[in-house]
């Protein structure tokens, strides 16, 4: 571009034009080198020189300047910090070795990855430059140079397409291959006026090209590492603007970005086809982990398995890779997806994840309300659903339910945490105690998502008709609002005979977690135990390991090592298996709303036991007997007369399966279904009646204005 003689100007006379500008314009905030050919190394005497006459004329100024990414010498580097350098904005272009041969940009990426460290020693910043669309590029070659650039230990970068510029002679040589993709010249640049590629390859289209150029920037800023490095660098006031006004450009460019990344080890992003009746967007990024099994992620996959299967519904799973695998392994096959990154520090702490994972969620959110509204494929509605009531899921909810025109959002609220100073333990009531941090925090964080549901959401999915009363007191519609309770694999269970002999005489299902009461649990078939000595508990579940050792601590303590046997989490079949071989089902739960687990046991003919909460006399007005409130003895002697009174164990059984049979997941999928339907159509009337009246009061005010000026008179 600027040809190839080189033309140097003496360092006395740079520095003398430094002192011109800062005399000419005193508040001057930095300089900018804009010279390619600064640092390299035949010209480091130069740069020397150059950095020394800035410290002997005393000049204070940062400054910037384009870079070569081979300087070594860590004595010029230092130099070059003294003299005012504040970043380097350093062309390292590509990841892969053979595409840096090709382009003849003579340096190793040994040299690249030594070169950025020795910038991070000496305090200077970088900004590194990457290209993606070199000769001979392909997929694979351009994910190496994302994961090369996350390597580095440099503060930002960018991505862009290889611009073959006229006259250069990637140009001609891209022009003769046929791999030039503008046939005129608005073409080489998007509808914002900025540089897109324009060369593009058998193995790697242009559109391909400019995905890989929008994922490069999503995966190398949306990182824990990264995000922490740019908010170490706020130094100032000035510093907090400048990243937020970068936030904001780089939200911005994603809401309206032509390519839309994948995310790592994930399936590429595919919209539903056209035209279909629904697309249904699935904010799935806070269901439960492999191995676990919580009531909202039990609700999300069976009425979406169900759904999928209808004609006139896409499904589409916003996810993490964590809970991607649990979508796969339950069955959820008839759904597309994308599927985003997850750090292994954001997979360690649970408060980083939701941070993290948060923003990428909502850049998800960005360009999908972006892609239905703009590329003509938006279906006849959307409707996104939230699968729980974190951060991670609304934010993303909202945004969606803002950018698509005529969406519509349905919000699910399954579990209120309880009150912080209360706990799990007393939140029906009790004693007052200090917090926990992790309640309290989840508390608050569901706090803040309540008043976005109530704001912007049109339908919510809680658990029990118990819980309608918050929203309704809050001026919720109750017709807006759907009791889900739950439901059971009726079909799978009639697979399961039932067994002769039972080699249970109690059994408990749910996540290993203080508010299912397991502590309660031990304490209560301690009580059964000293009835009968060889009575044999079967406990299914997991959770947590530190929660999980302070109740093997408490079985060891309490003498029952022999009477209970741990199998860990099952699901499907292997768990039907042992409740049909399980006399009593023993719902110990001290904070609920449901309980499918106790509706699983009933459908295969246990009867339950549990505490007497407002929730389960909704849910279980039959086949569960109920004990005082933490009373482990009442709840111990409901037990044994189950066991010893036969009458009462037939009865009991009976009223078990009449309740189950209402909670078929084929019938509860088709009820939520038909209700969200006429909700919908209810909403389109309301939105056709309220145009109607908008339309007819302008007129009449328009009306009425011509009347006041006498153009009836």
């Amino acid at each position: 571009m600027y040809g190839r003689r080189y033309r140097a100007r003496s360092p006395e006379l740079v520095v003398d034009e430094m002192e011109y500008d800062l005399r000419l314009f005193p508040f001057l905030k930095e300089i900018m080198f804009e010279d390619d050919t600064l640092t390299l190394r035949r010209h480091l005497p130069r740069l020397q020189e150059l950095c020394e006459q800035i410290l002997r004329r005393g000049i204070r100024i940062p400054w910037s300047a384009n870079a070569r990414p081979d300087i070594t010498d860590k004595e010029t580097l230092k130099l070059m910090k003294r003299a005012g350098c504040r970043m380097l904005c350093v062309g390292f272009e590509f990841g892969d070795q053979e595409i840096l041969n090709s382009v003849r940009k003579g340096i190793k990426l040994e040299r690249m990855e030594e070169f950025a460290h020795l910038c991070k020693e000496v305090g200077i910043r970088v900004h590194g430059c990457f290209m993606i669309g070199g000769p001979g590029e392909t997929k694979l070659t351009a994910l190496k140079t994302i994961e090369f650039a996350k390597s580095l230990p440099i503060d930002t970068a960018q991505f862009s397409g290889v611009c073959a510029y006229p006259g250069t002679e990637y140009y001609e040589w891209a022009k003769e291959r046929g791999y030039l993709f503008p046939k005129d010249w608005p073409e080489w640049v998007d509808e914002r006026f900025e540089q897109r590629a324009v060369v593009g390859f058998p193995q790697l289209s242009v559109d391909e090209i400019n995905e890989l150029v929008d994922r490069g920037l999503r995966e190398f800023y949306l990182r824990p590492r990264q995000i922490m490095r740019i908010l170490r660098n706020i130094k100032s006031w000035a510093d907090l603007r400048t990243k937020f006004y970068g936030l904001r450009g780089f939200l911005n460019y994603f809401s309206s970005s032509v390519g839309v990344p994948p995310g790592r080890g994930s399936k590429p992003l595919s919209l539903p086809p056209p035209r279909r009746g629904a697309t249904l967007i699935v904010l799935a990024n806070s269901i439960s982990k492999p191995g676990t099994m919580g009531g909202n992620t039990r609700i999300f996959l069976e009425l979406s398995k169900r759904w999928a299967e209808k004609e006139d519904i896409a499904i589409h799973v916003i996810t993490n890779e964590e809970r991607f695998e649990t979508c796969k392994s339950n069955g959820l096959e008839k759904a597309s997806y994308t599927v985003l990154p997850t750090s292994w520090v954001e997979k360690r702490n649970p408060y980083l994840y939701q941070l993290f994972h948060t923003i990428r969620a909502c850049s998800e959110a960005l360009r999908w309300s972006w892609k239905l509204q703009t590329r003509g494929e938006a279906p006849q509605r959307t409707i996104i659903y939230s699968a729980s009531d974190m951060p991670v899921d609304v934010l993303p909810a909202v945004i969606l339910k803002r950018k698509i025109a005529g969406a519509v959002w349905i919000a699910s609220l399954f579990l209120f945490i309880p009150n912080p100073l209360r706990g799990y333990e007393h939140a029906y009531g009790g004693k007052l105690r200090l917090p926990d941090s992790r309640t309290a925090v989840y508390f608050l964080a569901q706090r803040s998502t309540l008043a976005l549901i109530k704001w912007y959401s049109d339908l919510i999915f809680i658990t029990n008709d118990v819980e309608k009363r918050y929203f309704t007191k809050r001026g919720i519609d109750e017709a807006s609002i759907k009791a889900i309770y739950g439901g059971v694999n009726l079909a799978e269970i009639a697979e399961v005979p039932e067994s002769e002999m039972k080699k249970y005489d109690g059994c408990f299902v749910g996540r290993i977690h203080p508010q299912k009461g397991l502590i309660d649990l031990v304490k209560i078939w301690e009580h059964v135990c000293k009835v009968r000595p060889e009575a044999l508990l079967a406990l299914i579940g997991s959770g947590a390991k530190e929660y999980e050792d302070v109740v093997r601590k408490e079985i060891r303590e309490r003498g029952l090592a022999n009477n209970v046997i741990w199998f860990g989490y099952k699901d499907g079949r292997e768990k039907y298996e042992i409740l049909r071989e399980s006399k009593v089902f023993l719902h110990s739960t001290i904070y609920d709303n449901c309980g499918m687990a106790a509706c699983e046991a009933m459908a295969c003919g246990v009867p339950a036991v549990g505490y007497d909460i407002p929730a389960l006399r909704v849910a279980y007005p039959k086949g569960m007997l109920k004990a005082p409130m933490r009373d482990h003895r009442a709840f111990a002697r409901l037990v044994l007369r189950l066991l010893k009174e036969d009458s009462l164990y037939a009865e009991t059984k009976r009223d078990a399966l009449e309740l189950a049979k209402g909670w078929d997941w084929e019938r509860r999928a088709e009820d939520v279904w038909n209700f969200i339907i006429s909700s919908l159509n209810s909403i389109v009337a309301e939105e056709a009646r309220e145009e109607h009246s908008y339309s007819k009061t302008e007129e009449e005010k328009v009306m009425e204005r011509l009347r006041t000026l006498g153009y009836f008179e």
